[in-house]
This record gives structure tokens, C-alpha cells and sequence, in this order.
């Protein structure tokens, strides 16, 4: 995931997926030419059947919970 700096606050993304569950290990951040600001999120997932799935799913609720602040990739 990435941001603008000036734009975006990762607490809200955050705090959003641990309450869906999700079990958040650590979270890193670096930035890139003074620009953007990039995080690496490692997560903890139970043994399941397919972790396309869950790729997808977190996919889809970081872009909304990212969305919800007032941010878009467009």
C-alpha cells in the first residue's frame, strides 16, 4: 500500500482491519523520493482453505477503509 504523505493516516486503515479480525503482527513504513510513503503490513492468518481469498478480502476492505478517509488511486 501507498500514499501521498500529506493524505492519508494508516490508524484508520489499521484500526478498521482489526476490528474485521484481522491480527496485525507489525507494520513498517518508507518513504520514496520525499513523494510517497509505502507499508508493509505483516498480518497473521488462521490455517485456512484458500488464501486467494483472504488476499482479496483484505485487499478489498484496505482500499475502502483507505477510501473512507477521502483518498482515491484516481
Amino acid at each position: 500500500s501507498s500514499s501521498k504523505i500529506h493524505n492519508f493516516s494508516i490508524y484508520n486503515v489499521l484500526n478498521g482491519l482489526e476490528e474485521d479480525g484481522f491480527v496485525i503482527v507489525d507494520v513498517s513504513s518508507s518513504s520514496s523520493q520525499g513523494e510517497w510513503l509505502f507499508y508493509t503490513l505483516h498480518l497473521q492468518v488462521d490455517k485456512i482453505d484458500s488464501y486467494k481469498l483472504v488476499c482479496e478480502d483484505l485487499r478489498q476492505r484496505v482500499l475502502y477503509l483507505y477510501e473512507k478517509c477521502g483518498n482515491s488511486f484516481k
